[in-house]
């Protein structure tokens, strides 16, 4: 499955591109996400230092943290490859201080459902 998604209003130039391989006979998916030109975190999130993907099955349970992106072009372009142990999951990219935080900030970039129909 792929998107094509715009960013929100936190990096509204933001272009995403998103490949999700769906392997349903082991529950688990790979996202392949690349973005181009977003805004760079420290202007979206005071000491914002990274991009952070996350999923969760529903809205019923926390986000998980999947990994941060690999930033190029001064924080203005990043790629990552992920994976979900989901086959139907929502997926969000958020503006981040660490790679490492425990939950997502409110500057999301964009967020997505993955499911075949």
């Amino acid at each position: 499955m792929k998107y094509e998604l715009r960013g929100s209003e936190v990096a509204p130039a933001a272009d995403v591109k998103l490949v999700a391989d769906v392997d349903a006979s082991r529950n688990v998916t790979q996202l392949q996400l690349d973005v181009k030109h977003l805004t760079p975190a420290a202007r979206v999130l005071d000491g914002g230092t990274t991009y952070v993907a996350w999923a969760r099955r529903d809205s019923t349970v926390p986000w998980v943290r999947l990994g941060g992106l690999e930033l190029s072009d001064e924080g203005r372009a990043g790629s990552a490859t992920l994976t979900v142990s989901e086959v139907a999951f929502d997926v969000k990219l958020t503006a981040e201080r660490d790679v490492t935080c425990a939950s997502p900030s409110d500057k999301t970039v964009f967020e997505q459902r993955v499911q075949s129909d």
